[in-house]
């Protein structure tokens, strides 16, 4: 089975809507440079996705688990409803957009299934692309490029991204004891956090070290995460 070409959109096109444009129920992100190593099934591929209520992805990566720890823009098969119904009225341009999928679905339930369940993660998707090799020769780093008065005033004129989905529909029912809501709720007053994922992303020479740091820190180092354990 063939993909159409109005089901297939480059990663860059969701941020700005493009699976609007999708008339059937599934579509494939053709993402992370574009790159397959392997030949790939797309009728077994839409089978195992649309028989897991659970899930709205299914990545070209694998995992010994069933799952992957959250959704990707790595190529993967997608269920057009969610993206239509959750990620078009929640998501913003201004916020790096795995990391929107990610708090979306953990939020609404949802996950990605691996393609197939075994230790070799990139049996189909290259651990390494060429963008890799070229960023380190460049000394850059695809991380925010926006500066904090930047980010500032992008939550000014927008309001921030967090508070806005803690006040929206979304959430309105939401058990407030779950440890996703309280971990969530966390994230909208650790300005650090905030500041890491709001703004643009593009390539920023490594020199520049409050960027740099910015996307460096782990996750676990930031005080919404330490204070949600």
């Amino acid at each position: 089975m063939n993909i159409e070409s109005e089901q297939i959109i480059p990663q860059q096109l969701v941020y700005y809507g493009g699976v609007k444009l999708v008339k059937k129920d599934y579509f494939f992100i053709l993402g992370g440079g574009k790159t397959l190593i392997k030949e790939i099934d797309i009728d077994y591929m839409k089978n195992k996705l649309f028989n897991d209520d659970d899930a709205i992805q299914i990545s070209t990566l694998n995992n010994k688990n069933k799952y992957l720890s959250y959704l990707t823009v790595t190529p993967c098969l997608c269920k057009s409803m969610w993206f239509k119904n959750i990620f078009l009225e929640y998501g913003v341009p201004y916020v790096e957009i795995e990391y929107q999928l990610r708090e979306l679905a953990l939020l609404t339930n949802k996950k990605c299934l691996s393609y197939k369940n075994n230790k070799n993660s990139h049996e189909y998707y290259p651990k390494y692309i060429k963008s890799y090799k070229y960023k380190d020769e460049w000394n850059v780093i695809y991380s925010n490029i926006s500066t904090d008065e930047e980010i500032e005033k992008l939550i000014l004129d927008n309001g921030e991204w967090h508070k806005n989905i803690i006040n929206s529909k979304l959430l309105e029912n939401y058990n407030k004891n779950d440890n996703i809501y309280k971990n969530f709720y966390l994230k909208t007053i650790d300005k650090d956090w905030i500041y890491r994922f709001t703004g643009y992303y593009g390539f920023v020479p490594k020199k520049k070290e409050k960027y740099y740091k910015r996307y460096i820190y782990k996750g676990n180092k930031y005080l919404c995460n330490k204070n949600s354990k």
